[in-house]
């Protein structure tokens, strides 16, 4: 298994409603998960997760995980 902390931001924090929003959280995942498999596994659909950020690094979908990783989740968000 592989630990991670992860930081919902903005509207994605209603997928975690124990945890207040942008506070970390840790999950534990398989070893060669993919930063897909982390939404996955705390309920997040994929396009609900606009960026994902790994260790302060833009990352995609595909981005396995390392043990201690910090991913940081954003919505997409519109302005006017």
């Amino acid at each position: 298994m592989v630990s991670v902390v992860v930081r919902l931001y903005a509207t994605l924090g209603r997928y975690r409603p124990d945890v207040a929003p942008g506070q970390p959280f840790r999950v534990e995942v398989e070893y060669g998960a993919t930063v897909s498999g982390l939404l996955a596994c705390i309920g997040i659909p994929e396009q609900a997760a606009h960026l994902a950020f790994v260790n302060g690094v833009q990352r995609g979908p595909d981005h396995s995980l390392c043990d201690g990783d910090t991913v940081g989740l954003v919505p997409p968000i519109a302005g006017g």
